[in-house]
């Protein structure tokens, strides 16, 4: 009985951090330049959509690389557009990953703002 307890705790406490669809979550995101050298990161907050939710507002063709079962970022940008990068899973891990958005450009993104530079 203990051990039960301990594993529904521990299912309880990971639930509360993994965010829902659709909240605001807090990412660090670079994206790979001409260069192949990686731009600043950039403090942003992005939404974790699946590809059936963002087909909808993808635009100029690119519809082809979403898959509408995956998991994706959307960032919608201040001056205007969104970018969607795939998540490769469910969350964004502390660590970081490498992914590429709807148009192919490569991204390494982090969840937190936490060394965002």
């Amino acid at each position: 009985m203990k051990y039960l307890l301990k594993v529904l705790a521990l299912t309880m406490s990971v639930a509360l951090v993994l965010p829902s669809y659709g909240d605001e979550i807090k990412i660090c995101a670079a994206y790979k330049k001409k260069d192949n050298t990686y731009s600043h990161g950039y403090k942003l907050t992005a939404e974790i959509k699946t590809g059936a939710q963002i087909l909808p507002l993808i635009k100029d063709g690119y519809e082809p690389y979403v898959n509408q079962d995956s998991k994706y970022l959307h960032i919608s940008w201040k001056k205007g557009g969104h970018t969607f990068i795939d998540l490769k899973g469910d969350t964004v891990p502390k660590q970081g990953l490498i992914s590429e958005d709807e148009k192919g450009k490569e991204w390494v993104v982090k969840s937190g703002w936490y060394k965002c530079n």
